[in-house]
């Protein structure tokens, strides 16, 4: 469930059924931070960037090392407007893993 609410908002299609699936991981393991980067994902698609840059801005903090979670947020602080900091996540993502 969460690789197809992924691909779904990866390919901008059906965004409300990624959105329910994506949210429907995260509430049942709320620890799982790879479903939560998920939701947050979905939600910067369907432009919700508030609700997304809240989650974002937690997971990095939790694993700054983790490449995805770092281009996340810094796509979504793009979307904002928020161009510096998300140069600064884009070049930290970069440096990383993104497997």
């Amino acid at each position: 469930r969460n690789n197809l609410a992924s691909l779904l908002a990866d390919q901008g299609k059906h965004l409300e059924e990624a959105e329910r699936l994506a949210r429907a991981l995260a509430q049942e393991e709320p620890a799982n931070n790879d479903y939560r980067d998920t939701l947050a994902w979905v939600l910067v698609k369907r432009g919700r960037l508030d609700e997304a840059l809240t989650t974002l801005k937690d997971l990095v903090s939790r694993q700054p090392e983790n490449g995805p979670i770092r281009f996340h947020y810094g796509a979504a602080l793009l979307a904002s407007g928020k161009k510096d900091r998300a140069r600064n996540e884009f070049e930290a993502a970069r440096q990383l893993p993104m497997d």
